[in-house]
């Protein structure tokens, strides 16, 4: 810590005795003069830099904060030259090149001939990136005594020759407008925007090539025929390997390193088709490995990161003995507390808030842990028509910490915050989405004896976590080795879902209400509703409400397929995004122009229990995404009435959630398990069979209106029964000292009627 402060203290010495520095380099490239105004008032320019690093703008906000440095004036800022400096280096942690930012002070040294400064820093850059090749050259140069070569590398060593160098200022102006794009959801531009700069940097900016080509896949941008995806598909395969051999080692003790976290982000690898599953492991374990250091240094900059992450991993193991006198001498309950982003209007409530209502209130203390905001009044009073489910799980768990402001403190603070409660069993609800908001490199720092994984993201974290929540069809034991966690095996259907729960849902009926003009939510069967179009009426309806990026080439191709052989069908999809519907519709017209009039879109609708009860109106059977299934819109539609055909001949999770449903609401007829031509083959039945139709049909309706007993699959007071039960033998397990181990819940109820065939 002095030898950091020393540096700063050289820094500022420097600056105040020595002509200004070159702009940064900028985070992942370079800058670009378009964004650099003319004023040299230090303050002015921190102000900017910070309203940029807010928007997670970071290319532009190094900038402004280099010049807040160069311009500084005690007399005159409210912020000081190691504030600067630390929000400066922050900007390269965010897009993952913290060794860059030291290496590019230790170049501007290097200029004013102050070797011992630039030596220190560049030092600085090894420790963060051993394998950084403009830092080893900079101590090799002063160590020969010779002279820099301030030309740029790409990521092999191998000198650029082109016109544009893997650090060039247009392929950084170029990202940052990508992500300006992105952020503001226009993918067309930020395609257009991320590619520029891939090809500009010569591929040395890897985030850009991998963002442009999860951007298309979100539009459905797959080139003619789709011959482009499975390009794409393996150019993201070769960057990834290339990531791993080169940032991915063991230490001593044969534990799994990395330099920095791999361009794909492990959220956007659900919708990708890799055969090889331990590659996706490998990106989620770049994450949760680098996640506490990127997090830490996020909010406090790289500066003392080391030291803020002293003392942890907690060793939660040091605890157990108290715990199991507590529990023996004083009948403490086990402590369990939910984390979570969306404790508002989102999926994960929807489908989740029962277990609170529903955890036995002798045995268990729950707490849930809030680290995001709450919806906006004018939303619940007008949208959700007063429904507010923060509100509800306030009122049904034990504690409630809006823990917005110790999640922008930082991981650590957030581990502190946590292990001070005493939480015994942490269960997360965000896993990889919500990135940005999540509590990113929490579960690294061990706040909490026994973590759990629970449904929002249906992926491995790649570590840091115990056991993730699942089933013995959705995680097949062959497959532990795609994950990082012990399976908690449910006995039934892994998915929580309070459909059958909340009086706001309406339960299907076999019965279709009259057709309403113009349309009433509720009324009218899918082929006169015609997914909201005029024209012909279609013999059957085939939908897919899932977003864009959950469909490729492959799968949509063979809906049209299906189209083909059942005479007058149609398909009805979601505009999610609307920018996708135009190459859908291209796509369609390639393959045969006679489908184009057969291919409709409904508009998104913002009332989550209006978006679910148009399935019943809008839609016979449902054809399953692959690999990346429907989740909340396949309960959504199970509830609604609806079928659903799916694959079942894939490995990861989000690709099986389907299947394991269909087993257990006994409809393994529709369950693919020999891949595309099988899944072809089933929708084609039931759409031609009326009475196959029919029977599955009445199938899904009558688990869903099952009562005294509920069936299973519907059942949250069960389900949370079933939670408790792996809870307890986990701490258990704990308790008395042993590692966790895949835990195999068993239903004990007796009055169980389901199909137990998993």
């Amino acid at each position: 810590m002095i030898f950091q402060k020393n540096l700063i203290f050289l820094l500022c010495f420097f600056l105040a005795t020595n002509e200004v520095f070159q702009a940064p380099i900028a985070c992942s490239a370079s800058y670009s003069n378009d964004i650099v105004d003319d004023s040299n008032d230090g303050q002015e320019n921190y102000d900017k830099a910070e309203s940029l690093l807010i928007r997670h703008d970071y290319v532009k906000a190094s900038v402004f904060f280099w010049r807040s440095i160069l311009f500084y004036d005690e007399l005159d800022a409210d912020y000081s030259i190691q504030e600067a400096f630390q929000n400066f280096m922050t900007c390269y942690v965010n897009v993952g090149r913290p060794a860059d930012g030291y290496v590019y002070v230790a170049e501007e040294y290097l200029k004013r001939g102050s070797q011992m400064e630039a030596k220190a820093y560049a030092e600085m850059a090894l420790k963060t990136d051993a394998n950084n090749l403009q830092a080893t050259k900079i101590l090799k140069m002063i160590e020969d005594g010779g002279e820099y070569d301030y030309g740029n590398d790409d990521y092999d060593g191998n000198s650029d020759d082109g016109e544009y160098g893997p650090n060039s200022e247009e392929a950084a102006s170029w990202y940052s407008k990508g992500n300006d794009y992105f952020a503001n959801k226009n993918m067309n531009l930020a395609v257009e925007a991320f590619e520029k700069a891939c090809e500009l940097s010569n591929h040395s900016i890897g985030s850009a090539c991998t963002n442009a080509i999860y951007c298309k896949t979100n539009i459905a941008n797959w080139g003619t025929n789709g011959e482009n995806y499975g390009k794409d598909m393996e150019t993201l395969k070769s960057i990834t390997a290339l990531e791993i051999m080169k940032s991915r080692y063991l230490d001593e003790n044969g534990n799994p390193k990395w330099h920095r976290f791999t361009s794909v982000h492990p959220h956007m690898t659900l919708g990708y088709p890799w055969e090889n599953g331990g590659m996706k492991r490998m990106v989620a374990e770049s994450y949760a490995l680098t996640d506490a250091m990127y997090g830490v240094a996020e909010v406090t900059g790289p500066i003392g990161w080391q030291e803020k992450l002293a003392g942890f991993p907690l060793d939660q193991s040091a605890k157990a003995s108290k715990y199991k006198y507590d529990r023996d001498h004083h009948g403490s309950k086990i402590k369990v507390g939910y984390l979570c982003v969306g404790v508002n209007s989102k999926a994960v409530m929807f489908l989740a808030q029962d277990v609170f209502r529903f955890h036995d209130k002798t045995k268990f203390e729950t707490h849930i842990l809030s680290t995001g905001d709450p919806d906006n009044e004018a939303f619940i009073q007008i949208t959700m028509r007063g429904v507010d489910w923060r509100k509800r799980v306030q009122e049904n768990a034990d504690y409630f910490h809006d823990i917005r402001h110790i999640r922008k403190q930082g991981p650590t603070e957030l581990a502190k915050y946590i292990s001070d409660l005493g939480i015994h069993v942490l269960i997360d609800w965000d896993g990889y989405a919500r990135q940005g908001l999540r509590a990113q490199g929490l579960y690294y720092l061990r706040p909490a004896p026994i973590q759990i994984m629970h449904q929002e993201f249906l992926g491995t974290s790649g570590g840091g976590f115990d056991y993730i929540v699942t089933d013995q069809k959705v995680s097949p034991i062959h497959l532990e080795d795609n994950y990082a966690e012990k399976f908690l095996y449910m006995p039934h259907h892994f998915f929580c879902k309070g459909h059958r729960m909340q009086s706001e849902v309406v339960p299907p009926v076999l019965e279709y209400k009259p057709k309403q003009d113009p349309y009433v939510l509720g009324t009218g069967s899918p082929q006169e509703n015609n997914c909201g179009r005029s024209g012909p009426t279609p013999s059957f309806v085939y939908c897919n409400f899932n977003k864009f990026l959950k469909f490729s080439p492959d799968m949509f191709r063979t809906w049209l397929k299906i189209l083909e052989q059942v005479p007058d069908s149609s398909l009805c999809l979601l505009a999610y995004p609307m920018e996708g519907v135009t190459n859908l519709l291209s796509f369609t017209f390639d393959y045969n122009a006679d489908l184009i009039d057969r291919v409709g879109f409904l508009s998104w609708e913002n009332n989550p229990f209006d978006h679910q009860q148009r399935n019943r109106d809008y839609c016979n059977v449902v054809l399953d995404s692959y690999p990346y299934n429907g989740h909340t819109t396949s309960m959504d539609a199970l509830y609604a009435g609806l079928p659903i055909v799916t694959r079942s001949d894939g490995e990861d999770m989000s690709a099986r959630v389907v299947t394991s449903a269909n087993i257990v609401l006994g409809l393994t007829e529709l369950n693919a398990e020999e891949g595309l031509e099988e899944y072809e083959k089933i929708a084609v039945q039931i759409g031609k069979d009326k009475e196959f139709y029919t029977r599955m049909r009445e199938k899904v309706i009558e688990a869903a209106l099952m009562d005294e007993p509920k069936h299973v699959f519907w059942d949250m007071e069960r389900y949370t029964r079933n939670f408790e039960q792996g809870i307890e033998v986990a701490w258990e397990r704990y308790l008395n000292g042993e590692e966790p181990e895949h835990l195999y819940v068993e239903d004990d109820f007796d009055d169980f009627k389901g199909n137990d065939e998993l």
